[in-house]
């Protein structure tokens, strides 16, 4: 039923209503952005109506996604599809997205700044949250699911390889 594709707080169409377009669409990406500061926001817009936030989020979203939907994916994450076609070149798609989220979010007459961090991935949408998420935590601006998850991996890697050199070296040592 419709109910189990919207979410009902906000009125937009949820991660299964985005699975479902995700798999009759052919040639298009899975784009996502998490609003880092998403808490914060919500605490000052607590006492309006549910769900403005996100319609406000899900309008300033909808001029770079165009005619493809905008979905609530959870709490202060959201997703759209993009046309393949825009794959070669992202790093702009994102910058003009960034910079839709440098004039504040007009929720009831007060004026909030939101810190998108946004994510793409061609495989799956939970890929492209990871990626969002990955870009969150890095402070970039957007990542790619291949890309920052092999970042990660090398990342992670590299600290690892990093103090097991400090404790054999003696510059750090265990104490129980």
């Amino acid at each position: 039923t419709a109910a189990r594709l919207t979410d009902l707080s906000s009125g937009l169409e949820n991660r299964r209503a985005l699975e479902a377009s995700f798999r009759r669409k052919s040639k298009l990406i899975v784009g996502a952005v998490r609003i880092s500061d998403f808490d914060q926001l919500e605490a000052i817009t607590a006492e309006n109506e549910a769900g403005q936030l996100d319609r406000a989020i899900a309008r300033r979203l909808q001029i770079i996604a165009h005619d493809e939907t905008i979905y609530r994916l959870e709490s202060g994450v959201y997703g759209w599809l993009i046309p393949d076609s825009r794959e070669d070149d992202l790093e702009e798609y994102f910058s003009s997205a960034y910079s839709l989220f440098n004039a504040p979010l007009d929720i009831l007459g007060q004026q909030l700044r939101a810190k998108p961090s946004f994510g793409v991935s061609p495989d799956t949408i939970s890929d492209a949250v990871l990626a969002s998420d990955f870009a969150c935590r890095r402070s970039l601006r957007w990542s790619s699911a291949s890309n920052s998850m092999t970042e990660e991996s090398q990342y992670q890697q590299a600290i690892l390889t990093e103090l097991d050199d400090a404790l054999e070296s003696g510059a750090i040592s265990v104490v129980y």
